[in-house]
C-alpha cells in the first residue's frame, strides 16, 4: 500500500471514530487503533488503557495481523522494558534492531514476540500518561526511526 493510500485510509478511520456516538466507546477505540496501523503502515497496533479494578493496563483494542497470545505470555517483561518507562517518562520509544544502543534484553524480547521493530507512545490526559499506543513491525520492512 502506498503512503498516500495508507494516510487516506487512516484519516478516513479517524473521521469515522470522531463521528461515532459517544456511547460506543469501544467502536471508537477500534477505529482509532485501525487508523494508527494504517497510517503507520505496520502489521499490528494495540491500545492499552486502564480499567477500573485492574492493576495493570488492559489491551482495549488491537488491529492488524494477530500473533496469538504473545502479549499475555510476556506481560511482565513488556511492562518492565516498555510500558513502565513510557508511562513514567511520558515520552515515546522507538526500537528496532538497526538502532544503535538498543538494549540486548529488549531485542531478545522482540524476537520472542515476533516483532521486527516497534514504537510505543503515551496516551495522555491532563494529569499525565494514562495508557499506551504501540505499533509493531513495519509492513514494508523499513527500520523505524525518528521522523518515519
Amino acid at each position: 500500500m502506498s503512503l498516500a493510500a495508507a494516510l487516506t485510509s487512516g484519516l478516513y478511520e479517524v473521521s469515522r471514530a470522531m463521528s461515532t456516538p459517544a456511547l460506543d466507546v469501544q467502536h471508537s477505540l477500534d477505529l482509532i487503533t485501525s487508523a494508527a496501523a494504517s497510517i503507520l503502515r505496520v502489521e499490528r497496533c494495540a491500545l492499552l488503557l486502564p480499567e477500573p479494578g485492574v492493576e495493570h493496563l488492559v489491551v482495549r483494542s488491537m488491529a492488524g495481523i494477530p500473533r496469538g497470545r504473545q502479549f499475555e505470555k510476556y506481560r511482565q517483561e513488556i511492562y518492565k522494558m516498555v510500558v513502565t518507562p513510557v508511562l513514567s517518562s511520558g515520552t515515546g520509544m522507538i526500537v528496532s534492531e538497526g538502532r544503535s544502543g538498543t538494549d540486548r534484553a529488549l531485542l531478545r524480547l522482540m524476537r520472542r514476540v515476533e516483532v521486527k521493530g516497534f514504537l510505543a507512545a503515551p496516551v495522555k490526559s491532563p494529569m499525565g500518561a494514562i495508557g499506551i499506543m504501540a505499533a509493531a513491525t513495519p509492513l514494508d520492512g523499513r527500520e523505524l526511526q525518528e521522523g518515519t
